[in-house]
């Protein structure tokens, strides 16, 4: 088992994709989940999944239960007995003496499995919300010549199946990572709509002819198995307290089929089009 944690990815470049892929799921268990091309810049390509953290912790924990349990059935059905001296020899035997031995019984176990409890909840959140969310910032410019001062924007992202928009900055249970003060603080202020989430930030000053990141602290994104290839339409509107108007108009995510990226492509809008999401939100 590799012991990775919060690694993005790792890029490999070899003459033959077909004769390199053995080696890495034979020898070091890696599972392919999709296959692309880019007949453009002229490669193709596989991404892989690095076993070990692929799954959130109650998952881990029920694979172990699962385990657990299947061995000492095993041992019942061979001895006849779960004698916890004979299963402790047995453990040393199949684990060595360094591995702690699982105390519970076959009964125990199955309650285990059935339901790890709200013990993980806290660490599947962080798996979920934190470690494999895509994070997503966008870069303003103010192509004008006057400095806009105190800039807002605003973003409407549409529902969708295995989509959605975090929150907050979740905090690592184990302390490992604890999330900065200003995280907190300067992550976006978030809402959950009936067909959108809405989320807003303040910019700051834009001074011409400079870019800016929209959010201090990015946002943060659940995209599952379902929106690969897919593509949703973001509305976004900026507004300035010295601008009596704004400026509005349509992004759009493409999330790229087994492929480790979102690629953003901007259209603009009419900014007196009539849009269904031209609602400032509510100030806190």
């Amino acid at each position: 088992m590799l012991g990775i944690k919060r690694m993005d990815h790792v890029c490999m470049v070899v003459p033959k994709l077909d004769e390199r892929l053995p080696m890495l799921t034979e020898l070091f268990g890696l599972k392919v989940l999709g296959r692309w091309e880019n007949p453009k810049a002229g490669y193709n390509g596989a991404t892989l999944e690095v076993p070990g953290r692929s799954d959130a912790p109650s998952a881990r924990q029920k694979r172990s239960v699962r385990k657990t349990f299947d061995w000492k059935k095993a041992a019942k059905d061979a001895l006849g007995t779960v004698n916890t001296s004979i299963l402790r020899l047995m453990h040393i035997r199949d684990h060595g003496p360094d591995t702690a031995f699982d105390e519970r019984g076959l009964d125990t176990l199955i309650d285990a499995y059935k339901g790890p409890g709200n013990e993980l909840t806290e660490a599947d959140n962080y798996y979920f919300f934190e470690e494999t969310a895509l994070k997503m910032n966008l870069a303003l410019c103010n192509e004008g010549e006057d400095l806009l001062k105190d800039v807002t924007i605003e973003l409407a992202l549409p529902r969708a199946a295995d989509f959605g928009v975090v929150d907050r900055v979740y905090s690592d249970p184990e302390g490992k990572r604890p999330p900065a003060r200003s995280e907190r603080s300067s992550y976006p202020e978030v809402r959950a709509g009936k067909e959108a989430f809405l989320v807003r930030a303040s910019v700051g000053d834009l001074v011409p002819h400079q870019s800016k990141q929209a959010f201090e602290c990015a946002l943060r994104l659940v995209v599952g198995p379902k929106m690969e290839g897919k593509r949703i339409a973001v509305r976004y509107t900026l507004r300035a307290r010295n601008r009596s108007g704004h400026c509005q108009g349509r992004l759009k995510l493409e999330f790229r089929k087994a492929a480790p990226a979102i690629e953003l492509k901007l259209q603009t809008e009419d900014a007196n089009s009539n849009n269904p999401y031209d609602t400032p939100m509510p100030r806190r």
